[in-house]
């Protein structure tokens, strides 16, 4: 199964990459000519943006952990994944004109109290074996694809909807290479 998610690394990078080289090319509209900034949001496409953004972070951060801790390379390989999902959270914020709540936090802070305590409890629960580990990396990507499907259902924006549908493509493999990890 590792062969198979090598596989999948880079054609998911190649997708975030794209999807980023595009978003940056624009000037502030969505392809229907129109003009967005964090006014033209909704406060959930506000709440939601600022949201996933720290919950990528927490799963980067959450992984890189575990890499150190465990030594499994699926951690450290998803990790990058996860960096990946910070910048394309990054180039709606910086378009919309969101502030972002990520912005000068270190590995294992988070602005949002709720994001805190569920790093320090997935961090706990991580902590106990490398099995466990493993179970962990599954609920954040459980978790992250549930937000995922809400903030899309929330956003009227086609590059915001974009951007969330390729990661939460991303988060269905991150989610099937924990659960078949030998």
């Amino acid at each position: 199964m590792r062969n198979a998610y090598k596989l999948f690394l880079p054609v998911a990078t190649s997708l975030i990459v794209t999807g980023l080289a595009a978003f940056n090319g624009c000037e502030g509209g969505d392809s229907d000519g129109s003009s967005d900034n964090a006014y033209g949001l909704t406060s959930d496409e506000v709440s939601d943006l600022k949201l996933l953004r720290e919950e990528e972070k927490m799963a980067r951060d959450l992984y890189l952990e575990f890499y150190r801790t465990w030594g499994l390379t699926i951690f450290n390989n998803i990790a990058a994944s996860e960096q990946q999902h910070m910048d394309a959270i990054l180039v709606l914020l910086n378009k919309y004109g969101v502030e972002d709540p990520a912005a000068g936090q270190p590995e294992g802070r988070f602005s949002s109290n709720s994001i805190q305590d569920l790093y320090y409890y997935l961090q706990a629960s991580g902590h106990r074996s490398a099995s466990e580990s493993l179970s962990t990396g599954e609920t954040v990507e459980q978790t992250d694809i549930n937000d995922l499907n809400t903030a899309i259902s929330r956003s009227g924006h086609s590059d915001i909807v974009s951007v969330y549908t390729s990661l939460r493509s991303a988060s269905y493999n991150h989610l099937n290479a924990f659960e078949n990890h030998p």
